[in-house]
């Protein structure tokens, strides 16, 4: 039992780090194919989208799933880029970023 733990640890904790260096890769991505302003709008507005989305199914008390939320984050993130003039938004790579952020956030819960 005692090393079933410990692989769970050993196993989350190389989680967290991969996700760490998935989220700088994606970050590396958006940089080379938008530039830095750009790459800088998208994350910031991927990781508000997710949080923002998470604040909105808790206190709405909805019961929306991991692809509603997805959808959902998508939408308010596109919006975000929307207010600031940002008229071709790469729906794909926002996507990614996205599912990256949540697994971010969701290793830094963890964490603590």
């Amino acid at each position: 039992m005692k090393w079933l733990e410990i692989l769970q640890n050993v196993i989350q904790t190389l989680l967290t780090v991969f996700i760490t260096f998935l989220v700088f890769w994606l970050a590396g991505i958006v940089k080379k194919k938008f530039g830095k302003t750009m790459s800088e709008k998208y994350l910031n507005a991927a990781l508000m989208a997710v949080k923002i989305t998470e604040q909105l199914t808790r206190t709405s008390g909805t019961s929306v799933n991991g692809p509603g939320k997805k959808t959902m984050a998508i939408g308010i993130a596109k919006e975000i880029l929307a207010k600031e003039n940002e008229k071709n938004i790469d729906e794909d790579m926002l996507s990614n970023i996205i599912e990256a952020s949540v697994y971010e956030i969701k290793g830094k819960k963890n964490e603590t």
